[in-house]
């Protein structure tokens, strides 16, 4: 079979040239070069893929050094794995040794040796994401497809390469709940069952490597459908018991509508832990690799669950902790606001909302002392009154502050 036709309807004219001009120096060297995995699953579709991989069966330096002399090739990274990110005249195009893989102990990064063509589909993760276009002068479009994964693509079937592929790698059990989703395609029975039987190994993975999946999930076009299905699947209960989707897809569309995260994986861990306890979140992060500004967000949950907590009953209403209320990010009091039922928790946070943003004072340090307060921490707890005052709305000019700081000195 030939998909010459497809390649020049879903790459570019530009691409297309590339790949025909890389082949052809392949050729020269004696080595064939291949376009494979989810570019050629995506032209077999009908989409345009967003990336173009591509193996070498033959010496990657070798063959990398020689398109040098015919096309200009910039090397961003090379890894252990035998692979290579380059910008080929301005496309980016990730190119690999045809190699095989070794996971010892089971579920390790893999170690990997110099292999050919047929050795390579053989590591790879799906059925679907093994077939390969040969990119060859005399055989440019011709498809090699010894998994039978063009069969599997018509009828729209997630199947493993082997029995013992996610005992290998787990993270391909997030991959086939992801592109399951992502293409509308079914798991094939035995694959389910395979998942079934080893989604307790992503229990021995990484925080780093669980979270790579997870931000991968978070930037699909539906996370939701994918992060629903971990849930029903129990595998986000293996990441850690703590770890559950509570909401239904239209509640998370307004929510995320409502409430701007720049990071997509900050929103969903903060709907993946809706009303945890210090104790269950210190958990998830001590498990997971999690960024900074998430764990900031998680924690600060706790705070002004307790502040909200506090609130009425230890008149906070009229001496707001300022210090803490700051330390809480803005889009927390508004997730926390959007997603309570408790009306009481909604007012403070309402109140809390649209105080905090009138807080900063118009006095600096210098103006504290020219009127008399003392250097040193005594200018700190002026500010933090005026941010009080101003809180509260008792205050809003600067008038207004030079009265409130001046009546203080006398009093």
């Amino acid at each position: 079979m030939n998909i010459n036709n497809l390649l020049t309807k879903h790459l570019s004219e530009y691409q297309v040239k590339i790949l025909i001009k890389s082949g052809s120096v392949a050729e020269q060297l004696n080595m064939t070069l291949y376009l494979v995995g989810g570019a050629v699953r995506d032209i077999l579709i009908g989409n345009t893929p967003n990336e173009l991989d591509l193996v070498i069966d033959g010496d990657l330096k070798k063959f990398i050094n020689e398109l040098q002399k015919e096309l200009l090739v910039k090397i961003h990274e090379t890894s252990k794995f035998m692979t290579m990110t380059t910008t080929i005249e301005d496309i980016k195009i990730d190119i690999a040794r045809a190699r095989e893989e070794n996971y010892y102990p089971k579920g390790s990064l893999p170690s990997v040796s110099i292999s050919n063509i047929k050795k390579d589909i053989q590591r790879r993760d799906f059925t679907i994401n093994s077939i390969c276009v040969d990119l060859s002068n005399n055989s440019f479009g011709e498809i090699l497809d010894q998994q039978n994964g063009l069969k599997d693509l018509m009828e729209g079937k997630i199947k493993v390469i082997h029995d013992e592929s996610f005992l290998d790698d787990p993270t391909r059990i997030f991959r086939a709940v992801r592109f399951s989703k992502r293409l509308n395609f079914s798991i094939d029975e035995n694959t389910e069952m395979l998942i079934k039987k080893y989604s307790e190994k992503i229990s021995e993975l990484s925080g780093s490597r669980i979270i790579n999946e997870l931000k991968k999930i978070s930037l699909e076009i539906d996370p939701f459908e994918i992060f629903e299905e971990l849930n029903k699947k129990n595998i986000l209960s293996v990441i850690s018991p703590h770890l559950s989707i509570n909401y239904k897809n239209e509640e998370i569309e307004k929510i995320h509508n409502l409430v701007n995260f720049e990071d997509p994986l900050e929103f969903w861990f903060n709907i993946m832990t809706k009303d945890k306890t210090r104790e269950q979140l210190e958990k998830i992060i001590s498990r997971l690799d999690l960024t900074k500004n998430i764990r900031i967000q998680l924690l600060s949950k706790c705070d002004l669950t307790n502040l909200l907590k506090d609130w009425k009953s230890e008149k906070l209403y009229k001496n707001p902790p300022i210090s803490t209320i700051q330390k809480i990010p803005n889009k927390i009091l508004e997730f926390e606001y959007i997603t309570t039922d408790n009306s009481e928790y909604k007012k403070i946070l309402s109140q809390i909302i649209e105080n905090i943003r009138k807080i900063d004072p118009i006095l600096n340090g210098d103006d504290l002392i020219s009127f008399g307060v003392s250097q040193g921490k005594d200018v700190g707890i002026f500010l933090e009154n005026i941010k009080k005052q101003r809180f509260l709305g008792l205050i809003s000019t600067k008038e207004e502050e030079i009265r409130f700081v001046k009546s203080s000195l006398e009093n």
